[in-house]
């Protein structure tokens, strides 16, 4: 029956009024989700453009690149934000969140959530990664020539297609 609730070798203790109280290790997965959610941009800016633009090739590049991480940032908050009612209780766990959250106690990046290449990352330092191409994105998106001047490769989810 516990390993069917989810609480296998967990010892949950209970308060003065008898209520379940959280695991200690969700107790930590739910600070750092909070704090990774936290250190998240709100959004990826979509790349906005006509017919004549639809021709450069640049810009498909770009409009796919985006695409890209609209979809990845959309997840990581989604599960973030699963992870934290998880701890807190008000939401079922599943088997892709209890891995995701083994991942981030364990402080390295879920295989759900490496959609591009990087090098071996903690969970907090690939959160400051995707942040900082998602940024580069949004400054990419605003300018008009899409990001021909001062454009970071790297930082780039497919740079080989560019």
């Amino acid at each position: 029956m516990n390993k069917i609730q989810g609480t296998e070798d967990e010892e949950l203790s209970t308060e003065s009024s008898g209520d379940k109280s959280q695991v200690g290790w969700l107790v930590t997965v739910q600070e750092k989700s909070e704090k990774l959610l936290g250190s998240l941009p709100s959004e990826v800016m979509n790349l906005e453009g006509g017919e004549e633009s639809a021709k450069d090739p640049i810009f498909r590049f770009l409009k796919r690149e985006v695409a890209v991480a609209i979809k990845l940032l959309n997840k990581v908050r989604q599960d973030l934000n699963q992870l934290i009612l998880m701890a807190k209780g008000e939401a079922k766990s599943n088997n892709e969140l209890r891995e995701i959250a083994k991942n981030i106690f364990n402080d390295t990046v879920p295989k759900v959530w490496e959609v591009y290449p990087s090098l071996e990352l903690n969970i907090t330092e690939w959160i400051l990664d995707l942040k900082n191409r998602i940024n580069q994105l949004n400054t990419i998106t605003k300018s008009d020539d899409y990001g021909k001047s001062n454009l970071w490769l790297g930082g780039l989810i497919f740079p080989e297609a560019y």
